[in-house]
Order: C-alpha cells, then structure tokens, then sequence
C-alpha cells in the first residue's frame, strides 16, 4: 500500500474531471498503478511493469466504482485519445500507462526515498554520537575511580584517612564542576 500525489490542477483538467464518474476512474487508475518496476505475467508473456503501469479488466473497475462497464469503456478511450494513458488489450486484460506519472508521482517518490534514507542516516548518526558519549562517561567514570582507589590506598600510607577523604571529596567537587562546565550531568 502506500500513496498517491493529488496535483491540483488536476481539478482544471476538464478531461479527468468532466464528471464525477469519470474522476472516480482516473483516481483509481492512479492508486492501482505501479510506484516502483514489478515483473508479472501478462497474455502468457512475462513483463516487467514499470512505475505508471498497471494492468487492468474493465469489469473490475466497473464493479468497484459501480460505474457502468460501457462508462469504463468510453472514459478509458477519452484518455487515451487526450494521450493521458496508452493502452495495450488482450484477452486477459488491457496494459495501462499512464503518460504523466513522473512528472506527478515519481519525484515525490524519490523524495521520500531520500527524505528516510536522510533520516536513518540522522538517526544512525545520533545513536552513534549518544553511544560515544556514554562510552566516554563509562571510562571517565572508571578511570576516575581508579585514581581515586589509588590515591586512597597512597594516603593511608601516609596520611590519616580523614585527610584522604576531603582530598577526594575536593576532587569530586572539581570533577563535579568540570563535567558540568562541558556540560555532561552524571547520574546517581
């Protein structure tokens, strides 16, 4: 499933909107039309379908839009001549191609192919960038327990453990104060 683009001088096109039948046809030939190339089987050949194409049985049509299968017949011949489609008929089923569907449908199309790849590519990026910055704090936050560990174990040897323990409450307080500056917050 997906979608369709709806241009609006669509409803200045006095071949598509010539009634209200008629427009029910061209929409559902636009939202049954291929978005991207599909291979198929068609009068026992196998076919690629491009993006534009479809193929279609009248009857089809004529039963989902409750619209007469001679209506079908003549509005599918009115585009063809005002050169909106081609079309290709054989026992099976006719060939529709749409002749303006890229100008109205494909850019959009590859728009929002590049718009989600330009988002995957953001969010790949921001994953990256969150994960080295918690890999940054994780070893920070080792290698400040090691020094601390290790000054400890230095100040016991010499110094009362009162002393040691405002010394690294001082260092807390200053590494506290850097990471704020940098603008990193430690969790508890």
């Amino acid at each position: 499933m997906g979608w369709i683009k709806l241009d609006r001088r669509l409803l200045n096109n006095p071949i598509v909107c010539k009634d209200a039948d008629t427009l029910a046809i061209w929409v559902w030939l636009l939202l049954h039309a291929k978005w991207q190339k599909e291979d198929v089987n068609f009068g026992g050949e196998r076919i690629t379908l491009n993006p534009g194409q479809l193929i279609i049985q009248r009857k089809k049509i004529s039963e989902q839009l409750n619209v007469s299968d001679s209506k079908v017949y003549r509005t599918m011949k009115c585009f063809e001549n005002e050169q909106q489609i081609e079309q290709l008929t054989k026992p099976q089923g006719t060939l529709i191609t749409i002749l303006a569907w890229n100008k109205y449908q494909r850019d959009e199309q590859l728009n929002e192919q590049q718009m989600n790849n330009e988002v995957n590519n953001e969010r790949t990026t921001s994953e990256q960038q969150v994960n080295n910055l918690l890999l940054y704090k994780e070893y920070k936050n080792n290698n400040n327990i090691n020094n601390i560990q290790k000054q400890k174990e230095e100040a016991r040897k010499v110094v009362s453990l009162d002393v040691v323990e405002e010394k690294i409450k001082g260092l807390k307080e200053r590494q506290k104060a850097a990471n704020e500056k940098r603008g990193i917050v430690e969790e508890c």
